[in-house]
């Protein structure tokens, strides 16, 4: 797919209210070439100068990879975010086209708090002497298995001690480099959920599992290991053919462990397709007459072919990425930013 450069360049177009991080956002903008983004640039600048006027420079952070859940909004969107919430407790933005469908056309700009989780923030702040608990190291989850080894060989070229994660014994929690970071073992399909809500900070998976998954965290890094595709596969018949697989009026079913991947991958085609969640050897489903094909991962394929099965067609490849917490990102970014170029040397 041909992405004009300026949508390439959204995704790193975040940082804090520092000078540096507004001088990089203008070297970034003038890579786009985009006359429209400068405008946009300037304008979210214009806000954070005069907001660090007022004394609110250390609390601010942009993105302008940033998408609105909701389709009404005509400009800027803002959210806020406290220590010890992995999601945001104040959602908010301009709607200057919002009131005129209930007949009355103003300008607006509005937001909602969600009070519950921080009156429940504010009972769990304070340990039992009533100060306040020292700020956690930053935490990741990691997956267990050959991501594992990979991401311990990684480290460990990198100058990290990873003794107690290569000798855990029944342990699940590893402090390392002094306690600068800890990490956790934990499976693929858990890493999102801890990241997601707040528990761990960062975390390593495989970009399949984000693709199924990872609705609500962002990727910084693709680490570039754990390499495989995640394909459709069928029988012979299909090799390299997915316009005869999908052709014709039958409705086809296609087995898989990533559902949502499948129902994407079969839209996309704009083909009658039932999707069918296996949990383990999905190659059976088209052998047993289940299926007419399946999705999954594949590293050689040579599973696929001592069971008389071939590629119809790469979806996308997948490695390890590194994934954030998006409260994390802004209010750990320096220690985040830190332990990725020291430690996984991003």
């Amino acid at each position: 797919m041909n992405i004009p450069k300026p949508f390439k360049m959204l995704p790193k177009m975040f940082g804090n209210a520092s000078d540096e991080d507004l001088a990089s956002l203008d070297r970034l903008t003038d890579e786009t070439g985009s006359e429209k983004i400068k405008e946009i640039i300037d304008y979210v600048k214009t806000i954070i100068v005069k907001l660090k006027q007022k004394g609110y420079g250390e609390c601010l952070s942009f993105d302008l990879g940033l998408v609105g859940r909701l389709d009404y909004y005509t400009g800027i969107i803002f959210g806020g975010f406290v220590k010890g919430l992995g999601h945001s407790v104040l959602l908010g933005g301009r709607y200057d086209s919002l009131t005129e469908k209930f007949g009355r056309k103003l300008a607006a700009t509005g937001f909602g708090v969600t009070v519950d989780d921080i009156f429940d923030l504010l009972k769990d702040k304070k340990d039992e002497s009533g100060e306040s608990k020292p700020a956690r190291p930053v935490r990741i989850a990691l997956t267990k298995g050959r991501l594992e080894t990979k991401t311990v060989e990684m480290l460990e070229k990198n100058g990290i001690d990873c003794s107690s994660l290569i000798n855990k014994g029944r342990k699940l929690v590893f402090p390392l480099d002094n306690g600068r970071f800890e990490v956790m073992l934990v499976k693929s399909r858990d890493v999102i959920t801890y990241v997601e809500h707040g528990v761990c900070d960062l975390g390593i998976v495989g970009s399949d599992t984000i693709a199924e998954y990872g609705s609500s965290v962002y990727e910084l890094a693709d680490l570039g290991f754990g390499k495989c595709r995640m394909v459709l596969a069928g029988t012979v018949k299909y090799k390299n053919d997915p316009e005869t697989f999908f052709g014709g009026y039958s409705k086809k079913v296609i087995a898989t462990k990533f559902v949502n991947v499948a129902k994407r991958y079969a839209a996309s085609k704009k083909a009658d397709v039932e999707t069918v969640s296996i949990e383990g050897s999905v190659e059976l489903a088209p052998i047993l007459g289940l299926a007419d094909g399946i999705v999954d991962i594949v590293e050689t394929g040579d599973t696929l072919r001592e069971n008389g099965l071939e590629i119809i067609e790469e979806i996308f490849p997948v490695s390890a990425r590194i994934v954030a917490n998006i409260a994390a990102t802004k209010l750990r970014k320096k220690e985040i930013d830190g332990i990725l170029s020291d430690v996984f040397k991003v």
